[in-house]
Parts: C-alpha cells; structure tokens; sequence
C-alpha cells in the first residue's frame, strides 16, 4: 500500500515521443516532480505527527480528515473550511493520477498495436486531436469496470503486483541487451550493475509481500496476454503495423526538415521562385 502510493513516475516516460526534446524534457520531469511530491509527502507526514498521536493515526481510515477534525473541530467554521480544503486537494491529487495513469496506459496500449502485439484498434490515432482516442476509452471503461468489481486494496495489491513484475523484467533485461547492443567507448564494470540488481532483489522481495490470492489473480491476468499475443501477432498485422508507424515517421520528419532553419530557408526560397516563374512576362517594345 505504502510503495504504490510513491509508484508512478515511470510513467513519464511512456509518452516521450509526444514530448518536445524528451532527452532534456523527460528527465527534468522525472527528477521535479519526484522532489516536489517528497517534499509534499514528508511535510504531510511531519504535520500529521505533530498534530495527532501515531496510535491514532494507525486506526484512521482517512488521517488527513481526521487531523484536521481534531484541529479544528472547536470551529465549525474552520472545520467546515479545513473539510473542504481536504477534500479538494484530495480530489485534485486523484485526478492528476488518473490523468497521468491516462496518459502512460492508452500510449502502452497504442505502442503495443503498434509492434503487432495488441489488436489494430489500439493504434488507431483521433484525426482532429492526434490522440490515440479508442485505446483511451478502452482502458477507461476496463478501469472503471475493475473499480466496481473488485475492492481499493485489492486493486491496489494487484497493482503493485504488476508494477513490481514489469520492474523486475526492465531491471533483469539490462545485462542481455547491453551484450546485445553494446555502446561504443563504454565498459560496464561491477557498480554500474548494482542498480540493476538491486531493483531486481527489490522487485523480488514486493512480489513476496502480496499474498497468495494477489499473486493468483495477478499470474492469472498476466496469462490472459498469451492467447492475445499469439492471436494479434500474425506476420501481417505485424507488418501493417510497422507500415503504420513508418508513415507516421516520415510525416513527421517532413514536418520537422520544413522547420529547420536552413531547410525552411530554402523551402521559402523555392516559394518566392516559383511564384516569380508563374507572373506573366511583360511585353517591351
């Protein structure tokens, strides 16, 4: 419960493709908002313990609410302020998870049609918002249906559950592919290997910590990709899809070569060129 509440900044990387020079723009993302929400995290806490004692806190099912009660509770008017002061900043803080959850998941979605391995309508792009718009409400309504099935600390288990899966995976296929696509002028020695495996021992021990009927349900829905991987991922969708993306590629790269100074330089040139061919030549006498 405690670690998906700190879990999610990975996310920011999923629609880097969308982003303006990701290479600067994403890290600067990750790094602020992973300072902005410890600071936020740890002043809340520091609060919370100053204002109400911690065999208290234990019990609450809503600490914030019940902090700001036991303050302000001699003041019906600042109690009903401090309410609704919680309550908004509460609201504010699940819709920029939701968002943000938004955003990464209907773009995995998108990414994984796009390699062959999820079906076509994933990959299918709004025409007027440029927005993957069909794997957006898929996973919209597949959420909101799990949010009326199954309860928040189950969702959440399930959750960490996957979390830590995807992480240990990322943290182990870094020593196959660094011998696959090794870099020029770079040698891994032993420290660079420790993230790696310490991710790999903490993904590890997470998984533990959920119990058995977490674990079932987790391996059970992580099986249901199986029979879809082998379903959508035919040699021809596969290569429809990579013709899709390829399109898209090099409009893009159309786009940015007319944006590019000397490029757009010479566009505007050829412009003035052939609007000077089409004028009429006048008749000297």
């Amino acid at each position: 419960m405690i670690f998906w509440a700190y879990a999610g900044f990975e996310i920011a990387t999923i629609p880097a493709e969308e982003v303006e020079e990701p290479s600067k723009t994403i890290p600067r993302a990750v790094i602020v908002g992973i300072l902005v929400v410890t600071v936020f995290y740890l002043t809340t806490n520091v609060i919370l313990f100053a204002v109400r004692n911690y065999s208290l806190l234990a019990n609450d099912t809503a600490p914030l609410a019940a902090a700001s009660n036991s303050i302000l509770s001699s003041y019906a008017a600042l109690a009903l302020f401090g309410g609704l002061l919680v309550g908004v900043g509460a609201l504010i803080s699940v819709a920029g998870s939701d968002e943000s959850g938004m955003i990464g998941t209907s773009r995995l979605g998108y990414a994984l049609a796009a390699d062959g391995l999820f079906p076509k309508l994933f990959a299918k792009v709004h025409k007027k918002y440029k927005t993957p718009h069909a794997s957006i409400i898929i996973q919209s309504v597949t959420a909101l249906l799990a949010s009326i099935v199954g309860g928040l600390s189950l969702l959440i288990s399930v959750s960490v559950f996957f979390l830590a899966v995807a992480y240990l995976a990322t943290c182990a296929s870094v020593f196959p592919l660094r011998k696959k696509n090794p870099v020029p002028n770079v040698t891994y020695g032993k420290r660079k290997m420790v993230i790696p495996v310490l991710g790999i021992v903490f993904s590890a021990y997470l998984i533990t910590q959920c119990t058995l009927t977490q674990i079932v349900i987790g391996v059970i829905l992580l099986l249901v990709g199986v029979p879809m991987y082998i379903i959508f991922s035919p040699k021809k969708e596969l290569t429809e899809a990579k013709a899709l993306i390829a399109n898209q590629n090099i409009f893009r790269r159309i786009y940015r070569q007319e944006h590019v100074f000397l490029a757009n330089f010479i566009y505007h040139l050829g412009e003035l060129y052939r609007r000077f061919m089409r004028k009429p030549k006048k008749n000297h006498p």
